[in-house]
């Protein structure tokens, strides 16, 4: 592994990796066994399966436990999908077949989880979120379909199955999606990153699970993920995404209705993903993504992530950038040694595994941090 020099910027020190699986895809944070501690969930491709790494609340975790899913699943979240209280795993599986699907594997309450059960979905699912699109007391699945340029809905219909899917427009290829009610109507609406046509696509909810004609959005080249906050804390939601044809994050700021407000931030060489949090507990949100290529001044591959400062008006200082190894397609941030501070967590392609760089208690600028609550 390559590591940068700690030079003021060593809010975070090298790189702990932990084994996870053949090309590792994505990570999800949560605490899946109901033990206080938070766990990791990951989408592990190459053996068609996720795989649950269970936290020791500082700064270890377990052997992986694999589950298969359907093939290849590019995305895998935790949420609890029929309502027992229990986290479940919902996985986008993108080479099952004719009609590929998504797995749901139902919790046991123990950190554990049942077999399998497939949703037939549409062509390439890559990535899945849930919401209450139709008012109904289930939850419902929102599926990102690269291979043809629309969002599938999956409508719940109860104990953690799903009814057939129904179609809608994307505006391009979507390779990311998010679910939140973006213009304050009480409806949830789903953003969509389109990899294809280099646009945010925003279908606004109806609240009966129907959905008006797609509204785009321009940003940066090749948008691979996209994530939702309230960027400025104006009670206004805002968007991001990670473009990887153009080397930087776009945000979007809301207006509280349906206009955006774009500007462009230079972020690292092709920016697979993006999370959000507060890292340098300023109390400004703050961007980092998860970077695959480049080179380092002395030329070796360049895989790390960059954390962009949040200024609390909506703009982002530039990147500083942190070494982790092995190709990283994608980035959660969450306080996983329970120490008040956000620490960062990677899924590496090329290295079946996930990388943890834990808070050294400094900001960007090499001063300490307060912070309240278990050091």
């Amino acid at each position: 592994m390559t590591v940068l020099p700690p030079t003021p910027d060593a809010m975070y020190g090298p790189a702990s990796a932990f084994a996870a699986g053949s090309l590792a895809h994505s990570v999800f944070v949560a605490d899946v066994s109901g033990d206080a501690r938070l766990d990791l969930v990951v989408a592990v491709p190459g053996q068609s399966s996720v795989a649950v790494l269970r936290g020791s609340g500082g700064r270890s975790f377990g052997s992986p436990t694999l589950y298969s899913t359907g093939a290849f699943p590019k995305h895998a979240i935790a949420v609890d999908v029929d309502g027992d209280g229990v986290l479940d795993i919902v996985t986008a599986n993108q080479e099952s077949g004719a009609g590929e699907d998504v797995s749901v594997l139902l919790g046991l309450g123990d950190g554990t989880f049942a077999p399998a059960v497939h949703f037939e979905a549409c062509a390439n699912p890559h990535h899945v979120a849930v919401g209450n699109f139709d008012g109904g007391p289930y939850l419902d699945i929102a599926v990102a379909c690269w291979g043809q340029a629309e969002i599938a809905m999956l409508q719940g219909v109860g104990g953690g199955a799903f009814g057939p899917y129904e179609l809608h427009l994307s505006g391009g290829a979507p390779h990311s999606l998010i679910v939140a009610d973006l213009d304050g109507d009480g409806f949830e609406d789903i953003a969509v990153a389109n990899l294809g046509g280099s646009s945010v696509g925003i279908s606004y909810g109806n609240g009966d699970g129907t959905f008006e004609a797609v509204v785009l959005h321009p940003v940066g080249a090749s948008p691979h993920s996209i994530q939702v906050a309230d960027l400025r804390g104006s009670g206004v939601l805002d968007l991001v995404t990670a473009n990887q044809g153009s080397d930087e994050v776009s945000v979007l700021l809301g207006s509280g209705g349906r206009d955006y407000t774009v500007a462009h931030f230079a972020a690292g060489s092709v920016p697979k993903d993006v999370a959000i949090g507060d890292l340098d507990g300023d109390g400004n949100l703050d961007l980092v993504t998860a970077n695959t290529h480049g080179n380092y001044p002395d030329g070796t591959l360049a895989t790390d992530v960059s954390v962009l400062a949040g200024r609390g008006d909506g703009t982002f200082a530039p990147p500083v950038h942190f070494a982790v190894a092995g190709t990283p397609f994608s980035v959660a941030v969450a306080d996983l040694d329970g120490d008040g501070r956000l620490d960062v967590v990677t899924a590496n392609w090329h290295s079946n595994d996930v990388a943890v760089l834990y808070h050294q208690g400094t900001d960007l600028a090499g001063e300490s941090l307060r912070v309240s609550g278990p050091r």
